[in-house]
């Protein structure tokens, strides 16, 4: 379902903006990784279906690259209308064709409204890119709204880290290296608790975050149920009500 910035000043929500850019190039079907990236996302998108705001709506878009170019696996939408489908890995790693629909996204603002929190966008690759990424990604991190958004890397086993690194602005408290599988479902649990807690807090464009690797294997203690659960293709269904009422 497509979001109109009028549907958003009459209700007079903000949006709060979530951009998943993951890679699903062959690779990602080594060791789990995808299984576990999957199991990631699944628990993200439960662990925000739960926030309750009289003043923020939850939107997310998913962007994989994997193949030739980069795809919407979730087009940019409201939270409680997102139907999720676990991803698989094929191909390459086009990443520049990936920043280049993340930045359309953002830009877009009639998509994403003039008065929304600052987008939070996190990038997952275990790959070199395969296209020509580099304009894409000075453009992504240099210019218009993509430039103030906040940025998360998580680097896994055999990424690029320097490509990945040009993503983040602080590599200490925004780049996370993820040394194996269950490290990906580990960082993107510390995302969903951080994202969580910028959405309640009174100043909601800050994440508390030092030293993120640190901070990510903390977090990673609390894994619940929600994370080890298989939800299936509508892991919404169930929130919907709930988040109607």
């Amino acid at each position: 379902m497509a979001i109109s910035t009028n549907e958003f000043i009459n209700n007079q929500k903000r949006q709060k903006p979530v951009i998943l850019i993951l890679d699903t190039s062959g690779s990602m079907d080594c060791e789990g990784r995808i299984d576990q990236l999957n199991r990631g996302v699944r628990g993200l998108l439960t662990d925000l279906a739960k926030i309750r705001s009289a003043s923020v709506e939850m939107c997310i878009s998913i962007i994989e690259f994997g193949g030739d170019n980069a795809t919407l696996a979730v087009d940019y939408t409201k939270l409680r209308d997102v139907r999720w489908t676990d991803l698989r890995p094929h191909g390459c790693t086009p990443l520049g064709s990936a920043l280049m629909l993340a930045k359309d996204i953002i830009e877009d603002k009639s998509k994403l409204s003039t008065n929304a929190y600052r987008p939070t966008v996190i990038l997952m690759s275990d790959g070199i890119p395969t296209d020509d990424y580099e304009e894409a990604m000075v453009k992504f991190t240099t210019t218009g709204r993509t430039a103030k958004c906040d940025r998360f890397v998580a680097a896994v086993q055999g990424a690029d880290e320097n490509v990945l690194a040009c993503f983040v602005k602080d590599k200490e408290s925004h780049f996370f290296r993820a040394e194996n599988a269950g490290d990906i479902c580990e960082f993107m649990k510390f995302m969903s608790s951080s994202i969580v807690n910028s959405s309640t807090n009174s100043d909601k464009n800050k994440t508390p975050v030092k030293d993120i690797q640190c901070e990510v294997k903390e977090e990673a203690k609390n894994l619940d149920d929600d994370w080890g659960n298989d939800l299936g293709d509508d892991v919404f269904g169930m929130f919907n009500g709930m988040m109607n009422n």
